[in-house]
């Protein structure tokens, strides 16, 4: 349950970054995201 919470969150921040940082920064958030769901 913790987890998914914490997946959900964040990848709300990452598409708030991502938004905030423009296109060239959406490589880095699919890593992190990929990261987090391992």
């Amino acid at each position: 349950m913790k987890q998914t919470i914490i997946k959900v969150f964040f990848l709300a921040t990452a598409a708030i970054t991502a938004r905030k940082d423009g296109s060239r920064n959406i490589k880095n958030t699919v890593i992190y995201t990929s990261l987090s769901s391992i």
